[in-house]
């Protein structure tokens, strides 16, 4: 070999051994191996513990019955303990005959004196014409509309959950099409190649299928930019950093025909069933509780009232200072006060009554089209594997034609761009039908929460 060859091609194995070396070598700061595949339940648990919305929400219910039992406390007696000091001079305007007196003038001023004072002051509510039994069901039934709200998030978080890992595992599937699609575009390259090199096809064949090889890599792109959205999608619904590498697996469900439901009675068990419904529902027994408890204070109110202490001048105080006795309390008037709360009250009902009956409706609403969407999904499936499978013969036909001179460059790429299409649109069938029989189940008030340990 001549001397002058013996540098670059010694410079060159060694860039390839120091390429080599790098590539096996983890770079610093790059992301961890993936975790091991998860499957469907697997990422649900991991949102149900980890996802903030659904912590917010449970802590709402929380909120809830602490404030349940604040209204509760109504029904135990007061107490207070008080303690205080005071120093203190009054002036006494007493009659010109008791300041002149023989013996003496009295003074008017009383004081300066210190007081201390030390007692326990206590009340108890004996009737307050049913106030405190209004707000206390007022406030279970708020905490039950919340409870409900709640389970309302949790089926809409499972429902996310599961609509974005259908989404990773369709843009996945539609990356390994488009990577099917290349590798076909680049062996029709090389048959038009071949072909042009013995004189059996113009140059114009080798630059159409250059194009379709152009095409094809920005469709992978494309697609592979899909599937890192679509990952992310997955981990910020799973409560976790977009950037959490993540793997999943398919646990390639049947695609079956859908059950066949009564509409009249899917309907109705939905409307049962559906913690909107339920929440709405609450909302209305928790707007008669306030209806009832603007109607109490058109009533009188007993409560008992004591209290003992001690009062001195001089610390620690001596002298009891004590009371006891019965208050009763009937408003006369109030500046129109209570007749704007009960109208407000009564408003307010009527609100919640219409809000349940629209939820109701808009229920039924999502059933129906939530059975309709996936029998159109389902005939989407069978449709289009017919048209895959038709794709697929008719490209076969295509590039036997083209090899022994039968056919176009044109037909060729037209079958294999035909093809392209009729997978993609197989993959988004099949994600559309799952996506389909996830939302019916989230409709019917269907979709819970996997077991732990399944």
């Amino acid at each position: 070999m001549p001397k002058p060859l013996a540098i670059p091609m010694l410079t060159a194995a060694m860039v390839a051994l120091a390429t080599a070396v790098l590539a096996s070598t983890p770079s610093a700061g790059a992301a961890p191996n993936p975790s091991p595949a998860l499957s469907l339940e697997e990422c649900i648990r991991t949102a149900l513990s980890n996802n903030p919305s659904l912590k917010a929400s449970r802590a709402g219910v929380t909120a809830a019955l602490e404030s349940e039992g604040r209204t509760r406390s109504a029904y135990y007696p007061q107490l207070a303990l008080q303690a205080g000091y005071s120093r203190w001079e009054s002036h006494a305007f007493l009659p010109n005959s008791i300041q002149n007196l023989p013996f003496g003038a009295i003074s008017p001023v009383i004081g300066p004196t210190n007081q201390y004072s030390v007692g326990l002051q206590g009340s108890y509510t004996l009737f307050d014409s049913g106030l405190r039994k209004a707000e206390v069901a007022g406030a279970k039934a708020a905490r039950e509309a919340t409870s409900e709200v709640s389970g309302q998030d949790t089926q809409d978080l499972v429902l996310n959950v599961t609509s974005s890992y259908y989404g990773l595992l369709a843009a996945e599937a539609n990356l390994s099409v488009e990577r099917q699609s290349l590798k076909r575009s680049e062996d029709h390259l090389r048959l038009a190649e071949d072909r042009k090199a013995v004189g059996a096809v113009p140059l114009a064949d080798v630059l159409r299928a250059r194009v379709e090889v152009a095409n094809a890599r920005l469709a992978e792109v494309h697609a592979a930019s899909d599937v890192e959205v679509a990952r992310g999608a997955l981990a910020v619904s799973m409560g976790l950093s977009p950037d959490t590498p993540l793997a999943i697996r398919d646990a390639g469900a049947e695609v079956k025909p859908p059950t066949h439901l009564d509409a009249g009675q899917a309907l109705a068990e939905a409307q049962a069933r559906r913690p909107e419904v339920k929440a709405a529902e609450r909302r209305v027994e928790a707007g008669r509780a306030s209806v009832r408890a603007a109607r109490s204070a058109y009533g009188p109110t007993v409560e008992l009232a004591a209290s003992y202490g001690r009062l001195d001048s001089t610390y620690f105080p001596q002298d009891k200072n004590w009371s006891a006795g019965i208050v009763l309390r009937l408003p006369v008037f109030t500046g129109f006060a209570r007749g704007h709360a009960l109208a407000q009250a009564r408003t307010e009902l009527g609100r919640a009554e219409d809000r349940r009956d629209q939820a109701a409706l808009t229920v039924r609403q999502e059933v129906w089209n939530a059975q309709a969407r996936l029998r159109e999904a389902y005939n989407a499936v069978l449709a289009v594997r017919a048209l895959t499978a038709d794709a697929k013969e008719s490209l076969r036909m295509a590039d036997e034609r083209y090899k022994v001179g039968a056919g176009t460059i044109t037909d060729l790429l037209d079958a294999e761009t035909n093809l392209a299409q009729a997978q993609s649109q197989r993959v988004d069938a099949d994600f559309q039908y799952r996506v389909a029989g996830a939302n019916l189940k989230r409709a019917l008030g269907e979709l819970e929460a996997p077991e732990e340990g399944r």
